[in-house]
């Protein structure tokens, strides 16, 4: 199955997704076509992707989920990416100042003790990873302090909560090997990170162990998706980025080198 057959099936399936999310709804469907276009360099497959941003906009409401999977932070992670890899123009403090607010007000107010990436506080550290690396943020403006600010708490909530989230070690591990990179909060990061690849003492090859983590993570899913591509047509995938037509088209691109491999980091 070809990159252009995998489009179509996208292009027909997205228009009765009803989720506006990253994972599995119509933020990866963009994400999808600004990269094909970039490919293609066919006007229409931009404006498509443009559709389908105003398409999230009028989507999202009070009752819209705050998660990395299928809410909020996905959705602005998402933004966040094309930005940074200039699929698309503009400043991200003023398209997703309302984001902003609204996940700062949970992680404060509402915080909950799921560390997991789809619905958890991994997945709220995700969207402010985003945000404190995008390219055109000040890192001395007020915006940039307070995202760092959220991504404070959002580690310190993970560390509360580490000993009933063991079992999400892998993608906890993924997502404090890329927060280490921001130089934030390190100290803390690396006491994570320890408790979750189970060393005891002082190991100095731990951050080499967590990356090997993360790499074995995404090559899962990368591969997965490069093997369902070379499937027939008659074989029915979701339409996802993760274990979907959304992620297999992706895939083929980077693979290609039509999109930055910072892609895996969105899995």
């Amino acid at each position: 199955m070809d990159i252009h057959e995998i489009v179509k099936i996208v292009k027909k399936n997205t228009l009765s997704i009803q989720n506006p999310g990253l994972l599995n709804g119509k933020a990866g469907s963009m994400i999808l076509f600004f990269c094909y276009n970039s490919f293609t360099h066919k006007r229409k497959y931009e404006e498509l992707a443009y559709q389908y941003l105003e398409d999230i906009c009028e989507m999202i409401d009070e009752t819209t989920a705050l998660s990395y999977a299928d809410g909020l932070c996905g959705i602005g992670t998402s933004i966040e990416f094309l930005l940074q890899n200039n699929f698309v123009a503009g400043n991200g403090n003023e398209i997703l100042e309302e984001i902003d607010k609204k996940v700062a007000s949970h992680i404060i107010h509402l915080p909950v003790s799921d560390c997991s990436l789809d619905q958890g506080l991994a997945g709220w550290g995700r969207y402010f990873f985003y945000r404190i690396k995008g390219a055109k943020s000040n890192q001395n403006s007020v915006i940039t302090l307070h995202a760092k600010e959220y991504f404070i708490h959002v580690i310190d909530l993970i560390d509360y909560y580490k000993k009933d989230n063991k079992y999400l070690k892998e993608e906890i591990i993924s997502f404090l090997i890329d927060a280490y990179k921001l130089k934030v909060i390190n100290f803390k990061v690396e006491k994570l990170l320890r408790f979750f690849l189970e060393e005891q003492g002082v190991d100095l090859f731990f951050l080499e162990k967590a990356l090997t983590v993360k790499e074995k993570r995404t090559n899962i899913f990368i591969d997965q998706l490069r093997f369902q591509s070379q499937m027939t047509n008659d074989i029915v995938f979701p339409i996802g980025m993760r274990g979907g037509y959304i992620g297999m088209g992706l895939t083929w691109l980077m693979d290609n080198g039509h999109v930055t491999n910072d892609l895996i980091n969105l899995l």
